[in-house]
């Protein structure tokens, strides 16, 4: 039987033309330009077969055979090395059923892992993260942001000083009520000026600091809302909410690695999607739990708990990471709070303003009477 091909000798690009030939006896010649050679069964290595890609043929002392004439191979294969067939690689390839067995056992393992595995292990990691390092991760936060984001608290010094009472107060009230579970941290609340750069915000950072802008003091009607907020805020540092968002992406992103074996170029593309989907998810759940702390905070006081929904209503129909944080582009929206509210539910990075609107309201009917 023969298989022509081409012959790479490895001492030039160029390809020589070549046959290679065996016989029934064994034998197995190779000829190049009109030469005869003699081939033993150990010269002979054979590349395993993926559907109709070339195969190569390493030819000991001479150099690479390369054919796209699999069938020829294929029986080469057999008749040289009956034993260690190299066509396995290309019989799963070729087994439809068993491929489809395959991803169905990947896509539930890698769901397994974003839904269960991930959130999991970052909690375990969280746990066991020396106090030390979330302290200089804080540290390195607020560094920067002090330095690009922040500017010194604008608000006249009696105004800061009935802020921080205020947040005195909603630590010890939740302290009492909810329990909170670091009770050996320390919160610290801190004003500062972001006319310039994130606006109206309220930010809750690893080791225990939350950071309130002039822009959202300014924002919301009352002090009863200011309360809700930072009952919120509360909830993400007794929760860990950053730390644990942070050490969930990382874990995603390791996983994407291992996954794709590169996340650099288009699956670079790949790895992001998947790590935006998962942690919005993630961050709808942080968010239900910060809601709760709130409602702890405003217990069943109607007015308070109305006036927690109307502070929703402020913030009309934006989200991202935080629904607080938008509160300088919901001044600035002219559509209706309610509209297109429910399209959006599905990837808001938090449940949607709607559902906590309705949250806020129902709970005084549903539990306070």
């Amino acid at each position: 039987m023969n298989i022509q091909g081409k012959l790479y000798d490895g001492a030039s690009s160029k390809a020589l033309a070549a046959n290679l030939t065996w016989s029934k006896d064994g034998v197995i010649q190779l000829e190049i330009d009109g030469e005869q050679h003699i081939l033993s069964a150990d010269q002979v290595h054979i590349s395993s077969r993926l559907g109709g890609s070339a195969r190569y043929i390493e030819l000991s002392d001479f150099g690479r055979f390369e054919t796209n004439d699999n069938t020829n191979v294929d029986t080469f294969s057999e008749h040289i090395k009956p034993k260690k067939s190299n066509n396995l690689l290309y019989k799963l390839e070729s087994n439809i059923p068993l491929i489809v067995v395959a991803l169905i056992i990947t896509i539930g393992f890698v769901w397994g892992g974003i839904r269960w595995g991930i959130p999991a292990a970052a909690d375990y990691i969280v746990d066991a993260i020396p106090e030390k390092a979330t302290n200089a991760l804080e540290s390195s936060l607020l560094s920067r942001l002090e330095q690009d984001w922040f500017k010194p608290s604008k608000l006249s010094e009696q105004r800061q000083q009935e802020l921080q009472a205020l947040f005195e107060q909603v630590i010890t009230t939740l302290s009492e009520k909810e329990g909170l579970t670091r009770t050996n941290k320390t919160y610290e609340f801190k004003l500062r000026d972001a006319e310039h750069s994130i606006g109206a915000n309220a930010l809750a950072f690893p080791t225990g600091s939350i950071v309130m802008t002039d822009q959202l003091v300014n924002l919301v009607e009352n002090d009863t809302q200011l309360a809700g907020v930072l009952a919120h805020e509360i909830g993400h540092l007794d929760g860990q909410h950053s730390l644990r968002q942070i050490v969930r992406g990382s874990l995603l992103t390791f996983l994407v690695a291992w996954i794709t074996g590169d996340i650099s170029g288009a699956s670079g593309t790949l790895a992001t999607a998947p790590a935006i989907l998962t942690q919005l998810k993630y961050s709808r759940d942080f968010e239900s739990e910060a809601d709760h702390y709130a409602i702890k905070y405003l217990d069943c006081h109607a007015e308070k708990l109305e006036q927690m929904a109307r502070f929703f209503e402020i913030l009309g129909g934006h989200s991202s990471s935080d629904p607080v944080e938008d509160a300088q582009q919901a001044t600035n929206n002219k559509k209706p709070a309610l509209e297109t509210e429910e399209e959006s539910d599905f990837l808001a990075s938090h449940p949607a303003t709607t559902k906590r609107i309705s949250y806020f309201r129902n709970h005084y009917q549903n539990n306070c009477q």
